[in-house]
């Protein structure tokens, strides 16, 4: 019986040990003022799609190299008209509905850069590019 109950217990620590840690992708990389509505976050890559919907952008988070060029295409995947802006990215678009567009954008060389919906960002609508 003895044996049993230490095989259990080394067995529970060994899995505790290998269970995944979600802590670090629920708290967000960087502090925005306000509401953000969280969706995530990805590596920044060309290529990469970034979803504006009903009130949020997914991935909400882009982490990048410092310096880093990358294409990004945006789809507005909501029903109202969204826009992606933001001042230290250079960026003022808008999109209606169903639309999609292929911007360039250039991380920061440290820190992060926000950007914002103008229509929704009262609402959450707000995400960064980070450098790590």
């Amino acid at each position: 019986m003895k044996r049993i109950v230490v095989t259990l217990v080394v067995l529970a620590l060994f899995l505790g040990g290998c269970g995944s840690d979600d802590s670090e992708d629920s708290v967000p990389p960087v502090s925005l003022p306000g509401q953000v509505n969280d969706h995530g976050r990805a590596e920044a890559r060309n290529d990469m799609e970034i979803e504006a919907d009903d009130v949020y952008f997914e991935p909400t988070f882009i982490e990048a190299k410092a310096g880093q060029k990358f294409s990004v295409e945006l789809h507005n995947e909501g029903s109202p008209r969204h826009t992606f802006t933001s001042g230290d990215l250079g960026v003022d678009l808008e999109l209606p509905a169903g639309a999609r567009r292929t911007i360039s954008l250039t991380a920061p060389e440290s820190g992060f850069v926000s950007f914002h919906c103008r229509f929704h960002e009262g609402q959450g609508m707000q995400g960064a590019v980070f450098v790590a």
